[in-house]
């Protein structure tokens, strides 16, 4: 074997190796051919696209096979045109460049001056023909126009073919879909290029809800390249607004109200009449625009979520007022103490089309005198479903010089249920729980162009899940919240406690990553090779029993104890 062939085979084995663990890019991709009115293929052929919104240049020349490519476009809506000594300026105008894809611009040039222009319309059909890549592109107007119960943008990943809804089997965070068949667990999800999936149970780590600050959504169903690696499922990218060279905002409120809901036929069935009443109001705002003409670009959004609603909670097996006196009368020990203090205010009372029966104490086993009957009733507790569910959104974009261009991200949400009913409806009052929960993320995005044919992105982020599901101070200053759960068997009658071996716990999820690719054209040949370094560090906080349950039996038979 040669020297230069293994020269040669060294440096394939080091660009393979590298490939593997390419960057993750958002940006999109502008291919296309220029040719004459014959058909054949112009050489040396200027070509340039022009952002409509931010007034970005890029340049490039056809090679030798009259064909173009331009790498690491920020998404949005371009202009691009192509010009030949001899030949009329052509123009394609209005051309759509979503991120993570590629688009096609061909051009046909006529014989003319420079100076003679002839424009065409984009018809922004995306005809991916450099790859196998199947794709799907959800728009801004789609995310903003199709109702999406959950808010989260990801979702509407089930209206392109081939995205089917989890039936059964899936345990993942926020949103989730099958892609192909393929495993809930398997899919990949990035925010505009940067690891956005949880690290623990997979999904979404943060769950945006704020659908006026997303440009699109774009969802790589199979065939992607070797630059999306985490999984064998789909990716889904998605993509915040940004600032134009046009001042724009608007203020918004979003309305979900028990009052414009209609029963459920299914309840109708059932005889129900009414319904849980709710209400959750969403006001926001949205601003972007330049802060510099041409140069200096930002946006901002803020959404509130306030969410109210009346929650019917469980069922509870109470003693009646003359249970209470016939517990009260029994003589004092530290158990029925505690049991009576965890109760506190609540009082059952007799519901016919409810009842529970009375409990028999029997005969005081050391002195034998029956010690009555203890009436039991219910209680339902009525305690509001509130949580409070803010997102803020900042977006901004720096054209340093027609080589360099500075994008950064902030994306923050936060979670606060200052009562969790939603899983724990059961509670007595003294052993409520909540849920509170913040994620991030954010990102700096450098694209430097060393020239038209090798451009370099370089990437950095940081993002944070943390939530918490613990015991608000209602709970913590409560002494018996710190004693062992009490429980019940072969009696109806409820116990007290915190949840057991459930909370408290939470989940810490920091996730810092560094990306970095350069992307080579030349002649008909095209190079892409990157690394993606992430550092996920994981901290949960695992529940367990810590205080344990002490069980009481009912036991129907007598026990005398011996007089001493």
């Amino acid at each position: 074997m040669t020297l230069s062939r293994r020269v040669f085979l060294a440096i394939l084995t080091l660009f393979v190796s590298i490939t593997v663990a390419s960057a993750q890019t958002s940006n999109g991709t502008v291919v296309g051919i220029i040719t004459d009115t014959t058909g054949g293929a112009i050489v040396g052929a200027t070509v340039t696209i022009v952002s409509a919104d931010t007034g970005a240049v890029r340049t490039t020349l056809t090679n030798q096979e009259g064909n173009f490519r331009i790498e690491s476009v920020l998404p949005g809506v371009y202009n691009v045109s192509a010009t030949a000594p001899g030949f009329q300026t052509t123009i394609h105008s209005g051309l759509q460049v979503p991120g993570t894809s590629i688009v096609s611009s061909s051009l046909v040039l006529k014989v003319g001056t420079a100076s003679d222009k002839v424009e065409v319309v984009a018809d922004n059909a995306v005809l991916n023909t450099d790859n196998g890549q199947i794709d799907g592109t959800i728009s801004q107007m789609e995310i903003s126009s199709l109702p999406i119960t959950s808010l989260n943008p990801y979702q509407l990943a089930l209206t392109l073919p081939g995205v089917t809804s989890v039936t059964q089997g899936d345990f993942t965070n926020g949103t989730s879909f099958n892609v192909g068949g393929g495993r809930p667990r398997s899919n990949n999800f990035l925010i505009e290029g940067q690891d956005n999936n949880d690290a623990g149970i997979q999904g979404q780590g943060l769950q945006p809800g704020n659908q006026e600050a997303v440009k699109e959504v774009v969802i790589i169903e199979n065939a992607y390249t070797a630059e999306y690696g985490h999984g064998a499922g789909s990716v889904s990218n998605l993509i915040y607004r940004s600032g134009t060279n046009s001042w724009h905002g608007s203020v918004f409120e979003r309305l979900q109200n028990s009052s414009l809901d209609a029963i459920d036929h299914q309840d109708i069935f059932n005889g129900v009449t009414t319904q849980t009443k709710y209400r959750e109001n969403m006001p926001g705002f949205t601003i972007g625009g330049p802060i510099i003409h041409n140069k200096l670009f930002i946006f901002g959004s803020y959404q509130w979520d306030y969410y109210r609603s009346t929650a019917n909670l469980d069922v509870l097996s109470i003693p009646t007022t003359a249970g209470l006196a016939t517990l009260n009368a029994l003589p004092s020990n530290p158990y029925l103490t505690n049991l009576l203090n965890a109760y506190g205010s609540l009082v059952g009372t007799i519901n016919p089309n409810d009842t529970r029966p009375s409990i028999d104490l029997g005969p005081d086993p050391v002195t034998g005198v029956d010690r009555g009957t203890v009436e039991v009733g219910t209680v339902q507790r009525n305690l509001g479903a509130d949580y409070n569910s803010p997102e803020a959104d900042i977006k901004g974009d720096y054209i340093i010089s027609p080589k360099d261009t500075l994008n950064l991200r902030f994306i923050r949400t936060n979670f606060i249920a200052p009562y969790d009913v939603f899983n724990f409806p059961g509670q007595l009052p003294g052993f409520d729980t909540d849920q509170d929960g913040t994620a991030y993320n954010t990102g700096i995005v450098e694209t430097h162009i060393f020239s038209p044919t090798v451009v370099n992105e370089f990437r950095l982020s940081y993002s944070r899940i943390g939530f918490t599901f613990g015991l608000p101070s209602s709970t913590t200053s409560n002494p018996l919240s710190a004693a062992p759960v009490v429980e019940f068997s072969g009696i109806d009658l409820s116990g007290y406690g915190i949840p057991a071996g459930t909370v408290p716990q939470g989940r810490f999820h920091n996730t810092y990553q560094l990306q970095d690719t350069v992307s080579w054209t030349h002649g008909k040949h095209f190079l892409k090779i990157g690394e993606d370094i992430a550092d996920i560090r994981v901290t949960d906080e695992i529940p367990f029993n810590f205080n344990g349950i002490i069980g009481y039996a009912n036991d129907t038979r007598a026990t005398t104890v011996p007089a001493r």
